[in-house]
C-alpha cells in the first residue's frame, strides 16, 4: 500500500475505490504437491497457518478463500530463485500461477471493511 493520506494513495484495485487493507499478509510457498501459507500482521515475524494438498485450480481458489476467510490485505507468494540469485524453471511455473491468482482475485473484487474506516 502507498504512503501518505488515504486520498493520494493508489489502492491496489483501482476500480474498487472502497478497498482497505487491514493489515494482515498471507504469505504463500508454491510447491508441486503442497502449498504452504503462513499469515502476520504488519512487521510481525509470520506464524504458520495450514498447508494447502491441493494442485492446480482447486488450490488457488482455496488460497483464495483463505485470504478472504482470514481478510489478508496482500498475498506475498515466494519466487524461487538458485543459491546465486538467477531465476530456475520452478520460478516461471509460479509466475505463471501468479498471474492466475490475480486475474482470479480481481474477478472476485474483493473488499475489507476495517475498524476505524
Amino acid at each position: 500500500m502507498g504512503y501518505g493520506p488515504p486520498s493520494t494513495r493508489l489502492q491496489p484495485n483501482p476500480r474498487r475505490p472502497l478497498w482497505h487493507d487491514c493489515g494482515f499478509s498471507l504469505g504463500v510457498d508454491l510447491g508441486a504437491a503442497r502449498t504452504g501459507l503462513a499469515i502476520s500482521r504488519g512487521i510481525t515475524q509470520p506464524r504458520p497457518f495450514t498447508v494447502l494438498k491441493l494442485r492446480g485450480q482447486k488450490m488457488e481458489l482455496m488460497l483464495l478463500d483463505v485470504a478472504q476467510q482470514q481478510e489478508a490485505g496482500e498475498l506475498i507468494i515466494g519466487l524461487p530463485v538458485s543459491a546465486d540469485g538467477r531465476e530456475t524453471p520452478q520460478s516461471n511455473k509460479v509466475r505463471i500461477i501468479v498471474g492466475r491468482i490475480a486475474v482470479q482475485a480481481a474477478d472476485r473484487c474483493v473488499r475489507y471493511r476495517c475498524p476505524g474506516f
